[in-house]
């Protein structure tokens, strides 16, 4: 986990659209072109009822900005990170982090609290690495519905 400084927090906080400070707020950072990792971003807009996730690309602009130029990969992705007041999260963390905020899915969230770290870091792995091979690739990002476009950030 990379913890923010509550300077950063605060102008990361301050960038969001819509975003009144009165409750918690995640960004999630995605792999655009993922089949899988759009699914997910669908799944967790319906999820959010709170409407406290916003979702960026590793390629958009707002990454670059806010996230430390060593966490940004070169290549393909690997991993969604969550940018929360907990920090930057990755991997089996950083889903822990999606759950947990959603106040949803509570099974899956101590589902996958009890298994060790280590091990759902490896299971995670795993899947990022075939992703594309199983889920396919997409040459654009989603298309999202008109009432949830403030919540992508660019």
């Amino acid at each position: 986990m990379f913890i923010l400084s509550q300077l950063k927090f605060t102008s990361i906080a301050d960038s969001l659209p819509g975003y009144t400070g009165d409750h918690p707020f995640a960004i999630i950072i995605y792999d655009g072109p993922c089949i899988l990792c759009n699914k997910m971003v669908q799944l967790l807009i319906e999820l959010d009822i709170r409407k406290q996730l916003y979702f960026t690309t590793f390629a958009s602009d707002f990454t670059s900005k806010h996230l430390p130029a060593h966490l940004i990969p070169k290549g393909d992705p690997e991993e969604v990170m969550v940018i929360s007041e907990k920090g930057i999260q990755g991997k089996t963390a950083a889903f822990l982090e999606i759950l947990r905020l959603t106040g949803r899915c509570r099974f899956a969230y101590y589902a996958l609290k009890i298994i060790p770290l280590p091990i759902s870091d490896y299971i995670y792995k795993v899947v990022a690495k075939n992703r594309y091979r199983i889920f396919g690739k997409s040459d654009k990002c989603g298309i999202w519905p008109e009432n949830e476009k403030q919540r992508f950030l660019t």
